[in-house]
């Protein structure tokens, strides 16, 4: 019984030959017989400056805003703190407003705890308008009218 080769096997044995004589020639040497010649990669350094820009998946983020110079006699809590306020909505009915600022419901005259960034502090609301709240913080009497964006 004969076997027969296929026309191309003494091509493709020369090929892999060939392949398999250049691939010893081009592996580096052994350690400790030549100098490394590996790269030096420097290593990546993240430095954010606030005048450098924006953030550009939150652009109206307020967490590089530069704080408000210290007034005297004045918490360092609450300075700046109504700046950092968002009215997010406003729910009227025939029996009474509601007003959502920073994901916290407040009624005319009530006062809670809201926590923004790293900072806390108490707020007041005052008065719900039509398409305002006004607030004010109770240990300094600092108020401020909030509004809301015009395409709510």
């Amino acid at each position: 019984m004969t076997t027969r080769s296929h026309p191309l096997t003494p091509c493709l044995l020369a090929a892999g030959c060939a392949l398999a004589l250049g691939a010893r020639a081009a592996s580096p040497p052994a350690p400790g017989n030549a100098p490394s010649l590996a790269p030096i990669v420097p290593k990546s350094v993240f430095a954010y400056q606030p005048a450098d820009g924006k953030d550009p998946f939150f652009p109206e983020t307020t967490r590089w805003k530069k704080a408000a110079p210290s007034a005297p006699g004045q918490p360092a809590a609450s300075r700046g703190f109504l700046d950092l306020l968002s009215l997010k909505g406003i729910s009227i009915t025939s029996s009474r407003r509601l007003a959502l600022i920073n994901s916290v419901t407040f009624a005319p005259g009530e006062k809670a705890a809201l926590r923004v960034n790293s900072l806390s502090n108490v707020i007041e609301c005052v008065e719900i308008r039509d398409r305002s709240v006004v607030v004010c913080l109770p240990d300094t009497r600092e108020t401020r009218e909030l509004f809301l964006k015009e395409n709510i």
